[in-house]
């Protein structure tokens, strides 16, 4: 009974190891540099769906039936020193200036 109760255990840390890799795969995926890319390529996540399943990893299917991202088409996080250096806003008030949508 120890045994399985052991190998339960340690089954159980490998799969919460496991988990939190994949997690750290994912976020830099996610975090790919898409501030220094031209904008056809930090777009290029448009294709048209009918579920989430039939978008790119991140991506979401938007109630227009295409895929969407909008940390990538707002640039979001992405570095700033003017508004003309993103597609809606540069958050200058910031210590660290970043690009992100209009709020109002």
């Amino acid at each position: 009974v120890q045994h399985s109760e052991k190998m339960v255990n340690r089954m159980f840390l490998l799969f919460v190891f496991l988990k939190a890799a994949f997690a750290l795969v994912l976020v830099a995926r996610e975090t790919e540099n898409y501030c220094t890319v031209d904008d056809d390529t930090r777009l290029n996540t448009r294709q048209d769906c009918i579920s989430n399943d039939d978008c790119l990893p991140f991506d979401d299917c938007s109630l227009n039936g295409f895929c969407f991202n909008n940390t990538r088409f707002f640039k979001m996080g992405c570095p700033c020193e003017n508004h003309d250096d993103c597609p809606e806003a540069c958050y200058t008030g910031r210590n660290n200036p970043s690009c992100g949508p209009w709020l109002f």
